[in-house]
């Protein structure tokens, strides 16, 4: 099954194709709230692809991420496939790979991309000292519409949920279509997918006391007037992770806008920044106001 999401992960602005598979004679559970629930021998699919002129379609396939559930609470497998130049085969990449692309934002220069190895595909997905954790498969991101019809609606009537939900899908926040919603919630939006993954109470980050998922509503959780608490060099003698009014000495934008190794954030899966995110962010920072 082929499906699209209201926000996607940023990898330095490669274009992803998603696709999930299930073992004959199962279902997915359904969940309003959090991650859908995949039975034992599903596969979740990344194909990562770059522009390049200089081949038919213009579009350079790079690599591909698999997930594979082990079922239960044993959590999830991961492999990571590296494309051949003719794009005919892919192997599997388990120390990983810097390799040369295409740049998106300017025709006329390469850039590095990095191809995660198998221990990088862990330090993303962890949840509760396990891989348990399949990033953006939530009604809230998956709940759009696709010529016409929405995707989750069209899965229920495909069975492809052990129960078919009320068609009444959550409302969507996307976050770089400001008809969907505030610049705070498109921030939260942004930050929900690209960093509550780790950032929250079970998460690999949950040391750091930050909460950046879209769901928690308490300021300081979210960083406002949050020291740092493990964040090492990436603080950068900033005080605080938000710093209400300021995004200029606020050091989650710091971090998001960092290229170091040592400093930005997400640590993994990108080499460049997502700017127009941190502009965003940035925007809504400045407008906070907390007493």
């Amino acid at each position: 099954v082929e499906y699209s999401v209201n926000n996607e992960h940023f990898a330095d602005y490669a274009s992803i194709k998603r696709f999930f598979w299930l073992p004959e004679g199962t279902q997915l559970t359904y969940d309003a709230t959090g991650a859908f629930q995949f039975p034992e021998g599903a596969i979740i699919l990344q194909s990562f692809s770059f522009p390049d002129a200089t081949i038919e379609g213009g579009m350079r396939l790079v690599e591909t991420r698999l997930l594979m559930s082990a079922g239960g609470m044993d959590g999830w497998d991961s492999i990571v496939y590296r494309w051949n130049d003719e794009m005919t085969d892919a192997k599997s990449s388990v120390a990983g790979k810097l390799v040369e692309v295409q740049s998106v934002s300017n025709a006329a220069e390469k850039m590095s991309y990095l191809i995660p190895n198998i221990n990088d595909c862990a330090r993303c997905h962890e949840n509760n000292e396990g891989m348990r954790n399949p990033i953006g498969i939530t009604a809230r991101n998956l709940s759009l519409d696709i010529d016409g019809k929405n995707q989750l609606a069209h899965w229920s009537e495909k069975g492809i949920f052990k129960e078919t939900p009320a068609n009444d899908f959550p409302a969507t926040i996307v976050w770089n279509d400001p008809a969907t919603g505030s610049v705070e919630e498109r921030s939260r939006a942004w930050l929900d997918v690209n960093c509550a993954h780790c950032h929250n109470p079970n998460g690999p980050a949950s040391v750091s006391g930050l909460d950046l998922s879209i769901t928690q509503s308490n300021p300081m959780s979210i960083g406002m007037y949050k020291p740092p608490v493990a964040a090492g060099q990436g603080s950068e003698g900033f005080e605080f992770s938000i710093d209400p009014g300021s995004p200029e000495t606020s050091f989650i934008i710091n971090r998001l806008h960092s290229t170091n190794p040592a400093v930005m954030m997400p640590p993994l899966g990108r080499m460049a920044a997502n700017q127009e995110a941190v502009k965003l962010i940035s925007e809504w920072i400045g407008t906070i106001e907390f007493t």
